[in-house]
């Protein structure tokens, strides 16, 4: 059985969804897609001070992002594509202290404020909407802590890292999260073993989505990887 469509000429009754793909693609679209491009712009600093106990490291940035690769909108279907231009700055910090032997704090974090410059029907976007996938702030707080044991050392330690919402590339956001790792170990010689749990407090969060369309499965969520218990072992060569 063939039905017939005025945009596509004779259709398998079975096949309807073409119909519709084919009569919403524009007459300028293109069937490939091209490369994109990015000017970055970055300045810094970095500092010592307490005998070299305080490290701190600090950098601002500035990109400009044109043709960006991304899916390209078709009514309900979507295929990869160049959509828009956007910019990035923001600014990131690093430092660490050593106040005794063996115990190191560790602390990060970052202000990005990524947004599209211009409004782009075919890729959803509007001006001044925020990129996908840039969360806004990040951050993360750690310790580390080594001793000696004989020809053994030994080391134990835990971090807690921040990611503020962001919007995935179907325009969903995606709420923030933070994640607690811990971990334990030994080396000696060209052996080192060590235990560790990742996502401690076994946190689900949104990390990504798969949309939804009339007529499709209901909407479904990617969420991070559980709590994970594991031992490495490792020898060096």
């Amino acid at each position: 059985m063939m039905m017939s469509c005025s945009t596509c000429g004779p259709l398998p009754a079975t096949a309807p969804a073409v119909c519709e793909l084919r009569s919403r693609v524009h007459r300028n679209f293109s069937p490939y897609y091209t490369s994109d491009s990015i000017w970055s712009y970055e300045t810094g600093i970095k500092a010592k001070a307490l005998d070299g106990k305080l490290t701190f490291d600090a950098d601002a940035f500035w990109i400009k992002w044109s043709d960006i690769q991304t899916l390209v909108y078709i009514g309900r279907f979507n295929t990869d594509g160049n959509g828009g231009h956007a910019v990035s700055r923001g600014l990131e910090l690093q430092s660490s202290y050593t106040p005794v032997r063996g115990l190191t704090f560790n602390l990060s974090g970052a202000w990005t404020d990524a947004f599209f410059k211009s409004t782009d029907p075919s890729v959803n976007v509007v001006a001044g909407q925020r990129l996908f996938f840039v969360p806004e702030l990040q951050g993360s707080v750690g310790a580390d802590y080594g001793w000696t044991m004989g020809r053994y050392r030994a080391d134990v330690g835990a971090d807690w890292n921040y990611t503020g919402n962001e919007y995935d590339i179907t325009n969903f956001l995606l709420p923030s999260y933070s994640l607690v790792n811990v971990h334990t170990g030994l080396k000696w010689g060209d052996f080192s073993l060590e235990l560790f749990v990742k996502n401690a407090t076994d946190k689900r969060a949104f990390v990504g989505d798969e949309g939804f369309y009339p007529g499709f499965p209901p909407w479904t969520v990617v969420v991070n990887q559980p709590r994970t218990v594991g031992l490495s072992f490792n020898q060096r060569f």
